[in-house]
């Protein structure tokens, strides 16, 4: 089944561990983890909906472009957190 805080977990884990992290490269992660029962669209779907609720709640942010993101974490303190 679906469970959002897992995949929410997946994805901040990942910018987490390689940011700056493109769209694409959280699509490549997500799209075969995300029910069968999606198609392609609603999968994508599901990924935007989830990186916007990551940046709504201040988790990640996007320094990229709309057309080119670059995603990263942000700490509790509201800063980008640079790989060490």
């Amino acid at each position: 089944g679906f469970n959002k805080q897992y995949y929410l977990d997946i994805i901040a884990a990942l910018i987490r561990e390689h940011q700056p992290v493109p769209r694409s490269e959280i699509d490549r992660l997500l799209l075969d983890k995300l029910p069968e029962i999606l198609n392609e669209k609603q999968k994508k779907t599901k990924i935007h909906n989830l990186v916007a609720e990551l940046a709504k709640k201040g988790k990640i942010e996007n320094r990229g472009s709309r057309a080119q993101p670059a995603w990263h974490v942000v700490d509790s303190a509201g800063f980008s957190k640079e790989k060490q």
